[in-house]
């Protein structure tokens, strides 16, 4: 018997304010459909077919807490969140639990930085619930692996939203909260209020063309690094030394810096694929998301695909700023081996 996997990656549900960047629901929920009919195979024998969210499922980080922006994220707070989006997204979860309904399916949850939130095991425990408690088909992970392949978010690599994954709770000053990273402290300390003003701005690409066309936009981006650079980078550590929500990976961003400058485009520069055979082992395939691009390269003799995101972006060299395509990978491995590997667009 075959199995197949389908990897997607940064849908970015949110609650349904100017902060939420997505607004494909419905061709979310068809592809869901869609991979759960394909677990019949064309001599109609069922095959195993597992679904991979690959990280930033949900948009936790981009998400107030009754109207606010808190540095120490509780176990509270985040079902706070959860609710909210689940409140928002009916449908999308409404097609994830037939999915899982299915027989010979799995889900996976693969945890990305925007959503480090699911880490909680009440987070889990409360979307296993939603999703018809299955928890022996729900798997949640910082990383997916299989023999020959090896599928995460991609933020383990990031010199900016790098964290320990082994460690992703802490406890500080009596209370568990969630071990962050640095640049999820920049953003929703710093960057909150410059997306609620540039929201439909922050979604168009490339980020170049949207930086002419804006000169405010850019502008006030380049301001804020300008106002606040010293205190993030230097004085607030200094304040906050034994704060670990306060800590900068200075190393290895000194490290991203000399070898990309200071351009700050999101792409895939801030993924550093060299450290993916050393912390994970060598694979044939690795799949990651999070940088936003679609893209398929190989490198001494490994395999690496980019899969776009989900969320709903706009191309700004286009007359009617055009959708960005919705991509996802399709992996089938027979018996033991890894048959096929294809970066494929789903019809919106």
């Amino acid at each position: 018997m075959n199995r197949r996997f389908f990897v997607i990656g940064d849908i970015e549900m949110g609650k349904g304010d100017i902060m939420d960047d997505f607004h494909d629901d419905d061709a979310l929920v068809r592809f869901i459909g869609h991979v759960g009919d394909v677990r019949v195979d064309e001599s109609g024998s069922d095959e195993e077919v597992t679904l991979v969210l690959n990280g930033d499922v949900f948009d936790f980080l981009k998400m107030d807490y009754q109207g606010e922006y808190p540095r120490y994220i509780t176990e509270e707070i985040s079902l706070w969140k959860l609710d909210c989006i689940l409140e928002a997204h009916p449908a999308v979860f409404e097609a994830l639990k037939r999915f899982v309904g299915l027989k010979n399916t799995k889900l996976v949850f693969v945890i990305g930085n925007h959503d480090a939130d699911v880490v909680w095991p009440k987070i889990q425990e409360k979307l296993c619930k939603v999703l018809g408690s299955h928890p022996e088909k729900i798997i949640f992970t910082h990383a997916f692996e299989e023999e020959h392949f090896n599928v995460q978010h991609g933020n383990l690599i990031d010199p900016f939203f790098g964290f320990n994954h082994e460690k992703p709770i802490i406890e500080y000053k009596g209370r568990k909260i969630l071990n962050l990273p640095f640049a999820a402290h920049l953003a929703s300390q710093y960057l909150m209020g410059f997306k609620a003003k540039f929201a439909q701005q922050e979604v168009l690409y490339p980020q170049q063309e949207v930086f002419k066309q804006y000169p405010d936009y850019r502008k006030e981006a380049a301001r804020i690094m300008r106002k606040n650079g010293v205190k993030i980078l230097f004085v607030d550590p200094l304040l906050h030394f034994h704060d670990p929500m306060y800590r900068v990976p200075y190393l290895r961003m000194v490290k991203h810096l000399l070898k990309h400058g200071f351009d700050g485009v999101h792409d895939d520069r801030f993924l550093d694929i060299e450290e993916l055979d050393g912390k994970f082992g060598k694979k044939q395939l690795f799949v990651l998301s999070h940088a936003h691009v679609k893209k398929d390269v190989r490198q001494k003799g490994v395999r690496y695909i980019f899969v776009d995101c989900w969320r709903t972006e706009r191309n700004i060299l286009t007359p009617d700023r055009q959708k960005k395509p919705k991509t996802y990978v399709e992996i089938t491995v027979a018996g033991d081996k890894l048959a096929e590997a294809e970066l494929k667009e789903f019809s919106i």
